[in-house]
This record gives C-alpha cells, structure tokens and sequence, in this order.
C-alpha cells in the first residue's frame, strides 16, 4: 500500500472512494438540476463546451478545409465557426439561416454523439435555423460530376 505522491490518499482510500461512488444513485430531481447547472454554465461560458475545447483547438479538418475552398471559390457568403449557445456551426449561412455542417463518420456510428446532435438540430431548429449534414465519407465516395451537382444543390439553397 504505497501512496500516490500526488495523492493524499492510499490505494486503499482510493478503492473505497470509488466503490462507495459506484453505489451512489443520484435522483432524477438532482441529475435534472445538475445538467440545467451545467448547461447555464456552458451558456454563460461558450469557451468552456468540451467540444469546442477538444475539436476546435486543432484547427479545421482537411473536410472543413475543403468546403471553405469550394465555397470561396464560388463566391458565397458564409461565416466559419459561428458559436450560437453551445453550439459551434461549421458553416452559417446567417441570411438565409442555414448551417452546413461537415460529419465525420463517428456522428454517425457513436450513438452519443448522434444523440447529441439530434438536439443540436432540434435547438437550432427552433431558433429558425436549417441543418444541412454531409457525411464526408459519402461525398468523398461520389464521382466528380456527382460532386458538383450534390455541392450546386447546397449552393442554391443558400
């Protein structure tokens, strides 16, 4: 039973801790208040979304970097990364209301993550906002001509 030099417990308390934490149940009540805390504090804090600590820290994806060009080159008028709420969209079309956002294939495959961006849709959606996804790993398999005519079809309803 060697302590942890950055521990001020044993192994031992540390065991009992954790097995005391694994009976914890908490109530619907208190999870409910915990996440309305949480979110409230998200809100007043965008900065500190673990998303956007984890994803946007590391710049944009070779996808996000491949949409800007397409959307550059023809001219339209976009903002990358506009945060609303908690939220971070990809590419805001902001007069027209639309957020096109580029999914790798874990919001596809990770059931969380799918969960969580089926609220994000119905948020933004009540805020006005339409939510266009494209599934990188589906586009990237398209033919040019297929390309052009999926990324024309998005450049007009913006």
């Amino acid at each position: 039973m060697n302590p942890d030099r950055n521990s001020p417990y044993t192994e031992d308390v540390r065991r009992k801790i954790t097995e005391a934490n694994k009976k914890r149940v908490q109530s619907e009540e208190t999870k409910a208040k915990i996440s309305a805390s949480r979110i409230k504090f998200l809100q007043a804090h965008p900065e500190m979304v673990p998303y956007r600590l984890n994803h946007y820290s590391k710049g944009s994806s070779y996808a996000e970097k491949y949409w800007q060009e397409v959307l550059e080159k023809h001219g339209i008028e976009f903002t990358p990364q506009l945060p609303i709420s908690v939220y971070t969209l990809d590419f805001a079309f902001e007069k027209h209301k639309i957020d096109l956002e580029i999914d790798g294939e874990q919001h596809h495959v990770d059931p969380r993550i799918v969960k969580s961006d089926e609220r994000r849709t119905q948020y933004l959606e009540s805020l006005g906002w339409k939510v266009i996804r494209v599934r990188w790993s589906r586009f990237k398999q398209l033919s040019e001509e297929e390309r052009k005519k999926f990324v024309q079809s998005i450049l007009s309803t913006s």
